[in-house]
């Protein structure tokens, strides 16, 4: 899966912002955070910014793997370009980073959120590819890119 979106956006192809997030779900399950951290490279590479949605995300498969500064740095990234988590999303982040004695930070989640509204959950997008889909795709049009 990856090696074909790496082809498709060498030949100037860009997967959508709803494609890649059903990469980093895929990849996320297995647990695969290299691959994970590699696609939301991909996404930046192709001139997209990580969505509230894709961010949300990012920041569950990091706590779940027991990575509270990484999902920190990608709850940094998500309220610097004003974006809010939400209310899980959130808890979630500092409950792992409470859990990592990580202390000061779990204060500055707190501070940064503090007066804010925080969305019930994140919105998702309306169309949403799985991993199969995104492999269904592939084998239609994978013709189409070799050379």
């Amino acid at each position: 899966m990856m090696e074909l979106a790496e082809e498709m956006i060498e030949s100037g192809v860009f997967p959508d912002a709803q494609t890649f997030v059903g990469m980093v779900e895929h990849f996320a399950r297995e647990g695969d955070l290299k691959a994970v951290q590699k696609v939301v490279g991909m996404v930046r590479q192709c001139g997209l910014e990580p969505d509230g949605f894709m961010n949300a995300l990012l920041i569950r498969t990091y706590c779940k793997h027991e990575r509270a500064a990484v999902a920190l740095r990608v709850f940094e990234d998500m309220r610097a370009s004003d974006g809010l988590p939400d209310v899980r999303t959130k808890e979630l982040l500092v409950r792992s980073l409470w859990k990592e004695g990580k202390m000061k930070e779990v204060a500055v989640v707190e501070e940064s959120c503090e007066g804010e509204t925080l969305p019930e959950a994140t919105v998702g997008h309306a169309w949403t590819v799985s991993a199969s889909d995104f492999a269904y795709v592939c084998d239609i049009y994978s013709s189409s890119f070799k050379c």
